[in-house]
């Protein structure tokens, strides 16, 4: 028997960190419907939006169909398999930009919330 896959429930959107010379393998690779995690987003909502981050700028965003699971998951920033595990299920990506600023800066745990405001644009989310 299985574990049944956590929903999503929380407020937020979240960024993604990544190096900017992984870029094209996350949006164009053939493993870019999903992005390995290693602790569940519990701020995420449920339909909402991952964003790949480059330095404090948001430059790409997909819409989070769920959490997943796969046996394999490859790590290109570390060029390795992180074996089995959780990953964010993801559905087409399209390049944004928006810069957060000295908040995207900030070294954090785990992933980085955002909030959305009426204009459209991206804020670093305020801590719990």
């Amino acid at each position: 028997m299985t574990d049944p896959l956590p929903d999503l429930v929380g407020e937020n959107d979240l960024a993604y960190e990544i190096p900017p010379s992984d870029l094209g393998h996350y949006i164009a690779g053939s493993e870019s419907d999903w992005l390995p995690i290693s602790t569940l987003p519990s701020r995420l909502r449920a339909g909402g939006y991952v964003y790949l981050q480059v330095d404090e700028e948001l430059v790409a965003r997909a819409r989070v169909r769920g959490v997943g699971f796969r046996e394999r998951r490859w790590d290109p920033a570390a060029a390795s398999d992180l074996g089995p595990g959780a990953t964010l299920e993801v559905d087409g990506w399209g390049m944004v930009s928006f810069d957060l600023g000295p908040e995207g800066a900030v070294a954090v745990p785990s992933f980085r919330y955002l909030t959305s405001s009426d204009d459209g644009s991206v804020h670093v989310a305020p801590a719990p």
